[in-house]
This record gives structure tokens, C-alpha cells and sequence, in this order.
């Protein structure tokens, strides 16, 4: 079964402006719901592998969790940045840096 969420979102200040950098940048050339799809998905996988770090995944997630990020690495130019983020998390998280709340 596939499963379908419709985002919401409003943008303001920084976030906003640096959006209508990235829709001036693709013009025409790309439609705005992909462009926003890459945008959300990249975002997505960043703070999942960051929540995952922090132990804030629960265990019997966390085996999915890379399961859908490996699929998404597959059909998109960003699986080096997983692979980046993944790493600065794991440290950062080993190192002390950042922990879970409560």
C-alpha cells in the first residue's frame, strides 16, 4: 500500500526569501510540487537521521526508518548528504553534543 501525506506550509523571513531564490533558480524548468518534494523529502531525511542519532527514534522504528531513506537515496543526488549528515549526527551525538530530551 502506498502511503500519501499533504504537506502544508508556510514560509516566512529567511526561509521564504531563500525559496523564492530556488523557484527563480528552476523557473519553468521544474514544476513547483517537485521542486517542493525534493525540498521537504531532503529536509525530512536530515532530521530523521538527526532524531535517530539522538535516540529519539523509537527502536522498532529506527530499522524502517532507514529503510524508506535508503529508497528515497535511490532516486535522488542527495545520498551523499545522507551519507554526510548520518555521520555528523552519529558523532555528534557520540561526542555529547546532543541528547534527548527527557
Amino acid at each position: 500500500m502506498d502511503h500519501v501525506a499533504k504537506i502544508e506550509v508556510t514560509l516566512t523571513g529567511e526561509a521564504a526569501r531563500l525559496y523564492e531564490i530556488v523557484s527563480a533558480a528552476v523557473g519553468d524548468s521544474v514544476k513547483p510540487s517537485q521542486t517542493n518534494r525534493a525540498v521537504f523529502e531532503t529536509g525530512l531525511v536530515h532530521h530523521v537521521l538527526m532524531l535517530t542519532a539522538v535516540g529519539a527514534v523509537a527502536e522498532q522504528n529506527r530499522s524502517e526508518a532507514e529503510e524508506q531513506i535508503a529508497a528515497i537515496s535511490k532516486r535522488t543526488i542527495m545520498r551523499d548528504l545522507f551519507a554526510r549528515a548520518r555521520e555528523y549526527w552519529q558523532a555528534q551525538s557520540g561526542a555529547g553534543m546532543i541528547r534527548p530530551e527527557g
